[in-house]
């Protein structure tokens, strides 16, 4: 029993170091069920990829996976998961905050253009968030006690609000 025990905790774990740099996976989506049964997993013990599909959504089923990934970033599930995303966001308001304010005042500048780019905004649409941000600054800054938080979530809002930049910016 010990054996057998030790036996699959070994072959857990080798397929999980095996696959943790696979970023593609089958049908069943992300999870752990990804890395165990994808491509450098347990992938050659199972010749049947329908077989391999059922096996991983099987895994994710069971321990939860899928949903913990997606939403952590890990497991394959993608290279930022919502929680890290919004931290990553955060963090730079914060440390930036008064160049953000005082590049939105201007309507131009490297930390708005930086700004855009972690809101996932495209190249194209720099111009149009930097014009649409310093429109609103009167709104996003509505006092000099804003705090990068709610500086977050105000321009966020304001892009969700615009047509072309809420389908332009993928991270809002």
């Amino acid at each position: 029993m010990k054996k057998s025990l030790m036996v699959s905790s070994l072959v857990l774990v080798l397929g999980i170091a095996a696959t943790v740099s696979a970023g593609t996976y089958g049908d069943a989506g992300c999870g752990l069920g990804s890395m165990l049964w994808g491509e450098g997993g347990l992938k050659s013990k199972v010749n049947s990829r329908p077989m391999r599909e059922i096996m991983a959504s099987t895994t994710n089923g069971t321990f939860f996976s899928q949903c913990f990934g997606i939403t952590t970033g890990i497991s394959n599930c993608t290279e930022q998961g919502l929680v890290k995303l919004e931290r990553e966001q955060e963090m730079f308001v914060e440390v930036n905050h008064d160049h953000i304010a005082r590049d939105m005042a201007a309507g131009e500048g490297e930390f708005l253009t930086a700004f855009a780019d972690v809101l996932g905004c495209g190249e194209d649409l720099h111009g149009q968030f930097a014009s649409t941000t310093k429109a609103h600054y009167g709104e996003i800054f509505a006092s000099d006690a804003t705090t990068p938080a709610e500086t977050l979530q105000s321009v966020k809002g304001l892009l969700r609000s615009d047509a072309q930049l809420s389908k332009g910016c993928a991270r809002i």
